[in-house]
């Protein structure tokens, strides 16, 4: 095997590698024994036909095409093993001749991380306050759960729901035919105009109105977004929301334990400190990890980037696919082509790279060891999680995620109690 190695550049290198004679009789061994079942040859029985006789029926070269992705798989391991190279990820292969057999291949390697003076990153974290308006709030929307749509003999007002005949023509092109549909006049709405329930407020029940408005991007038929167009309804009835009264009778329909509406409160108030804890910590670890990433220095090799682009995509694409929805249908529902998702793909490929080889850099330099304890404890914790009904081995590829993922809660660890002055 001949290799010829470039300059490592951007955080990666190009191999090219070129087999010898005597590299390659493996191979062709290997794609005479896959291939040989499949042939049927006058004076031989199935499958037993010898090698030279296989090899001249269908060339040297049929053979080796049989194993070449196992041969550029293993040639390349090889190689990078030879050259002693601190690769990761999956390299860009290209196979350039089979006669003979010719290989380029760009490695990413593990970028050099420099963390700057990390020890010197300060956070404020924010401190939960919560009050009597966080409460109500919040029973009154328990409230609105609980709430009933009653008729109203009055014009229409933000926050009823109407039923009506909704007609919208754009030139001579009905767009919008619709008879006795109901919807909520919500301001969040903004469907098929930012302005249509604007233009529906004030009228009342079996009255017509008639109004021009420019359509919205959200749109189906994307040849009309931004043109105006006439739209002609009848209200046929509206509705508001009744809601019950707060009071101790209204916290005892939530169930045993809540006696009066005192009770009720405290739980409400309790949770709400749980979620704003959460939700605080979540801010509190992104600005620290932000600050981390705005004084690192990182270059990602360009391959090792693509691959994490297309494992987000490929990612995404499995989660449309177990909802039941075609990955070209939701493209067309955001108005996006698979291009404009890659592009904004790479931002968050890039920071989510970043973010990993950083924390593994800290762990390093902080001498964070994730112990075999540890490790079986949270490989139980993800049988659990996975409705394993006995606990089994798990392959060591995810041995090491969780490893790195135990490396990566106690880096964090560290990360904010540097933040709060805690660490030496």
């Amino acid at each position: 095997m001949i290799i010829n190695q470039e300059e490592i550049k951007q955080s990666q290198v190009v191999l090219k590698i070129e087999l010898e004679e005597e590299d390659l009789g493996q191979y062709v061994k290997l794609g005479y024994k896959k291939m040989v079942g499949r042939l049927s040859i006058p004076g031989f029985r199935k499958g037993k036909a010898p090698m030279h006789v296989v090899e001249n029926l269908v060339t040297r070269e049929g053979l080796i095409r049989e194993v070449i992705d196992y041969l550029v798989q293993d040639v390349i391991t090889k190689a990078i093993d030879k050259q002693s190279l601190d690769a990761i990820g999956l390299p860009d292969v290209a196979v350039n001749k089979l006669d003979p057999i010719t290989i380029e291949a760009t490695v990413p390697l593990k970028p050099n991380v420099d963390l700057g003076d990390y020890k010197s990153i300060r956070v404020e974290k924010k401190e939960v306050d919560v009050n009597q308006d966080d409460i109500d709030a919040r029973l009154l929307d328990l409230s609105k759960g609980m709430g009933v749509w009653e008729p109203v003999d009055r014009p229409i007002e933000m926050g009823d729901t109407v039923t009506a005949d909704i007609k919208g023509v754009y030139k001579e092109k009905v767009i919008i035919d619709q008879k006795g549909v109901a919807f909520a006049l919500d301001e969040k709405i903004t469907f098929p105009s930012e302005d249509f329930l604007e233009n529906i407020i004030g009228t009342e029940k079996n009255q017509q109105k008639e109004f021009s408005v420019k359509i919205a991007e959200n749109f189906p038929d994307k040849e009309i977004v931004g043109k105006k167009s006439k739209f002609n309804i009848n209200v046929l009835e509206i509705k508001q929301m009744v809601l019950p009264e707060i009071n101790d009778e209204f916290a005892k329909s939530y169930g045993e334990g809540f006696e009066n509406l005192e009770i009720l409160s405290d739980k409400i108030k309790s949770d709400i400190i749980k979620e704003k804890e959460s939700q605080y910590d979540q801010e509190y670890t992104e600005e620290i990890l932000t600050k981390l990433m705005d004084q690192a220095t990182i270059e990602l090799s360009p391959v090792l980037l693509e691959n994490e682009i297309n494992h987000m995509v490929s990612e995404q694409d499995r989660m449309l696919s177990q909802m039941g929805i075609k990955t070209e249908d939701y493209l067309q529902s955001i108005g996006k082509t698979q291009e404009e998702v890659r592009t904004e793909s790479a931002k968050g490929a890039e920071l989510r790279l970043k973010r990993s080889f950083s924390m593994n850099k800290l762990a390093e330099l902080e001498n964070v060891e994730a112990s075999k304890e540890e490790i079986e404890e949270k490989s139980k914790l993800y049988n659990s999680t996975n409705n394993s009904k006995k606990q089994k081995k798990l392959p060591q590829n995810q041995i090491d995620e969780i490893e790195r993922m135990i490396l990566s809660e106690k880096s964090l660890d560290i990360l904010k109690n540097i933040s709060e002055g805690n660490y030496k």
